[in-house]
């Protein structure tokens, strides 16, 4: 049946409500129209609605996704949590990785073993400390190990203006070469630099050990050797390096002026007066001889002497000496070498023998402080007694603390325990150590004790050292 606006004669469509060309409403529509007839006039969605809702869904998911990731990035107890994982694992790279480098020398691994010093957990607590008060107050600031040295500046950064993300830059400081010299040169940190007579700045260095390889020359010799940077010497603001010709010449007393040099048993075909000083001397020791003329026209040689950087050095000649007085020196010189070599030997086969006994010592320390812990929190001294020296002072005292203690409702926490030093004394070993354990009492409130102590550990038997004597040094404690 066709269908016709009654305002303006229009031809209506079956199920138009309203007159598409004057807008009046058609009053049998509501009549006709059922849910049946609706259903029917349904289409299915259009290929192009279908992919707009699939890329608004991949984006909105991608968008939840990008948000966890930045919130991993830039949560900083994950971020401190990775930086100290990669000092304590001493995974270099993974460190770096974590830390922004502004145009500064480095040595990776001897910036990671320096630190190593300090990774404990106060450490771990200084950086997680300052990183939340940087995020929260967006001021920069340092952060020091336990020698003193500043290692870390930490600043937040801005990301998406949303989020914002810790940024941990080393702490590099100023390297100064101060030299007069200009027939040398320096190697640092893999890089060469010219010496030019004058002071110059390397750049910025990061705290470390840094091996610095010293190279000169001149028309009679050439020279090489080492100076070496320690990290506690990054505690100033800058680091000067003495480079200077007066501490690495050799020099001559008067009355070898006429006599030809020689160096490393070369002769240079110039005398001392014409040579004037030699430098740089930049090993150790260097071996010179002298030739002279002789009033029948021989030459005669000198003894070899060894000349030391920033000494002056005469010579002796053979024709001076009665031959009785040069065995005398020689035999004397002899003993003296065999002297020094055995001593030496002797010193060095002692000290291993005693790096030996102060890691077993050291070793029985640690199994005591293990079992100790469970002693404590357990009221059980059997735990420690195979530990102990049986009649030492230590043995009557820990057995009297752990058998009349009757309180249950406490509980010992060992964080750590570290040997800073070890002394050998007879059949004893004085180890000096630093512990930090938490105790936490009856009401739960948590008290962090920091103590040094000396533990006395003797040998009970060949290799064996059990625990004989504690002294407490010196205790620390906050409440947490």
């Amino acid at each position: 049946m066709e269908r016709v606006c009654e305002e303006c004669h229009h031809n209506l469509k079956e199920f138009q409500a309203l007159c598409p060309e004057c807008g009046t409403p058609i009053p049998e529509f509501g009549k006709k129209l059922n849910t049946r007839t609706l259903g029917a006039d349904r289409q299915p969605l259009s290929l192009k609605i279908k992919v707009l809702i699939s890329l608004t869904s991949v984006f909105v998911l991608s968008a939840i996704g990008f948000h966890l990731v930045l919130n991993w990035l830039t949560n900083e107890s994950w971020q401190i949590n990775r930086i100290y994982n990669a000092i304590v694992a001493e995974d270099v790279e993974a460190l770096f990785e974590e830390l922004v480098i502004n145009d500064q020398i480095y040595n990776k691994t001897g910036f990671v073993e320096g630190l190593q010093s300090s990774a404990d957990i106060e450490f771990y607590n200084t950086l997680e400390e300052v990183a939340k008060r940087v995020r929260k107050t967006g001021l920069t600031e340092s952060v020091y190990d336990n020698t003193g040295v500043e290692v870390f500046r930490i600043s937040c950064d801005s990301i998406y203006y949303i989020y914002s993300k810790l940024s941990m830059e080393p702490i590099g400081k100023k390297v100064i070469v101060d030299t007069d010299l200009t027939n040398a040169s320096i190697e640092f940190a893999g890089e060469q630099f010219q010496l030019l007579g004058k002071p110059f700045v390397i750049g910025s260095a990061l705290p470390g050990e840094y091996q610095i390889r010293l190279k000169g020359s001149s028309p009679y010799h050439t020279s090489e050797g080492d100076i070496t940077i320690h990290w506690q010497d990054f505690e100033d603001d800058e680091i000067t390096l003495p480079i200077d010709s007066s501490s690495y010449e050799v020099d001559f007393v008067k009355g070898f002026e006429e006599d030809v040099l020689s160096v490393a048993g070369k002769s240079t075909g110039k005398t001392i007066q014409e040579i004037g000083k030699l430098n740089p001397v930049f090993e150790e020791s260097l071996k010179l001889t002298a030739l002279r003329k002789m009033k029948d026209g021989s030459i005669e040689e000198s003894y070899q002497v060894e000349a030391y950087p920033g000494k002056k050095i005469s010579f002796t000649y053979p024709f001076l000496e009665n031959q009785k007085e040069r065995e005398k020196r020689e035999r004397e010189e002899q003993k003296k070498k065999e002297k020094k070599e055995r001593i030496e030997t002797e010193k060095e086969i002692q000290q291993k023998k005693d790096a030996e006994k102060i890691n077993l010592a050291s070793e029985s320390y640690f199994k005591f402080r293990n079992s100790y812990e469970d002693a404590l929190n357990y009221q059980d001294f059997n735990r420690i007694y195979h530990t102990l020296a049986e009649g030492s002072p230590a043995f009557s005292e820990l057995e009297k603390v752990i058998r009349e203690e009757t309180h249950y409702l406490y509980e010992y926490e060992f964080v750590s325990n570290t040997v800073s030093e070890g002394v050998v004394e007879g059949d004893a070993i004085r180890l000096s150590v630093r512990e930090i354990f938490n105790f936490i009492n009856e009401s739960g409130e948590v008290i962090t004790y920091d103590r040094l102590k000396e533990y006395v550990m003797k040998e009970v038997e060949p290799k064996v050292y059990k625990l004989w004597e504690v002294d407490i040094l010196d205790t620390g404690k906050s409440k947490s």
